[in-house]
């Protein structure tokens, strides 16, 4: 398990890079042209930020935690719904941490 200020840390530096990618599509998204490598750099920028700070977490996860994602994985994937599974998931990871998993 993640001890609490690492995953603190990661969630703000998630928040700092997801806002600060936002902010600068508002300041400088005029100026982008529709089309072109900059342009699909700046569409999938806060997906790449998600996962440079959820892929190593998901490399030293247990089979309980790698369930979970799989569970909450489908969820999204069948409500389209991010909220949905976000709160399975983290419902799910607190429900089996109070259960000894």
């Amino acid at each position: 398990m993640v001890d609490t200020l690492s995953a603190w840390i990661a969630i703000g530096m998630l928040t700092v890079v997801v806002f600060a990618s936002r902010y600068l599509g508002y300041a400088i998204g005029n100026h982008v042209p529709a089309r072109g490598r900059l342009r699909r750099l700046l569409n999938v920028l806060p997906g790449c930020a998600i996962a440079a700070v959820v892929a190593p977490q998901i490399a030293h996860a247990g089979p309980f935690q790698i369930a979970v994602l799989a569970v909450a994985g489908i969820a999204l994937w069948l409500t389209g719904q991010v909220a949905v599974g976000l709160l399975l998931g983290l419902g799910l990871l607190v429900g089996g941490a109070h259960l000894g998993f």
